[in-house]
């Protein structure tokens, strides 16, 4: 649940952005620069998080008033026992897998040293989130839009049962940016309802797409690793290595905490989002300019 330092919409003196060239990130700065709200965005050329001194080059750019948004670790969140049905804030933080753990333990670090510290802070928890500017291909919508568009077909892992929390990359940064103007603390999940099966994504995909699009069906098994590079795609690889996909398991979610934090908050319907996705796809391909 949330907490608000600000009961009306009241911009900070400057936003520091952790993150700068990822998708959410290069959003949130655009929509910050329209409400002309300063922001200055640190990326890892800049300061890189995983050496220690980056601490002490932290404190040298972090000015009072300034608020900090941390989209460096912005991934799927993975904190709860998905089995446990629908989340909410409240679920139980059980790690199933090491994966969950780091976030898990990320979370209670940096919460214990901001808590000492007596520094506000407040964790929002991202469920799969799509749109322009992607920079995971995961499976889902994003990676839905671009087999359509590039190849003309979707493949899903069995029969595409999995329901999942679908949302829209301007309603994650329309509620990011809520939470810094009224300046709210503690914790909300970053969802959507209802939770939507990925063969109705891919449906949906297929129908407004600007040409034929079939769906193919392979055994549920392990997705290839799209990001090789990443540690933790690398472990999550060798892990699964051969194994089967276990038993189907839906991540419905409660946004009753979004309605009670932001009442007047729209979420975008899933058609009108992909919709959009689609358009900007076309429009940048029609665009794009040809290799000699």
């Amino acid at each position: 649940m949330l907490k608000h330092g600000f009961s009306r919409s009241t911009p900070p003196a400057r936003v520091v952005i952790l993150g700068a060239t990822g998708f959410l990130a290069t959003h949130l700065k655009r929509h910050l620069e329209h409400d002309k709200v300063p922001c200055l965005c640190v990326g890892s050329r800049d300061i890189d998080l995983t050496r220690r001194e980056s601490s002490g080059a932290l404190s040298e750019i972090i000015e009072p008033g300034d608020t900090v948004v941390m989209t460096s670790v912005l991934t799927p969140d993975a904190v709860y026992d998905a089995h446990k049905t629908p989340l909410d804030e409240d679920s139980t933080r059980e790690p199933v897998d090491l994966y969950a753990l780091t976030h898990t333990s990320r979370e209670m670090i940096l919460g214990s040293v901001l808590a000492a510290r007596a520094i506000p802070y407040c964790f929002l928890r991202p469920t799969n989130i799509y749109g322009p500017g992607d920079t995971h291909n995961n499976y889902g919508p994003n990676r839905f839009v671009r087999t359509a568009v590039n190849d003309g077909k979707i493949v899903l892992f069995g029969r595409g049962e999995e329901r999942r929390s679908q949302l829209y990359v301007d309603d994650a940064i329309a509620l990011v940016r809520l939470a810094i103007v009224h300046r709210s603390e503690g914790t909300l999940n970053l969802a959507v309802q209802p939770a939507v099966s990925f063969m109705d994504v891919a449906t949906v995909v297929a129908r407004g797409c600007g040409n034929p699009v079939t769906v193919e069906f392979v055994p549920r098994t392990i997705a290839p690793v799209h990001r090789p590079y990443k540690p933790t795609q690398v472990f999550r690889y060798i892990y699964n290595l051969g194994r089967k996909i276990g038993p189907i398991v839906h991540r419905p979610y409660s946004i009753a905490a979004v309605r009670q934090a932001f009442p007047d908050f729209a979420y975008t319907p899933l058609e009108k989002g992909i919709g959009a996705y689609l358009d900007f796809v076309a429009t940048h391909r029609a665009t794009a300019p040809v290799s000699p």
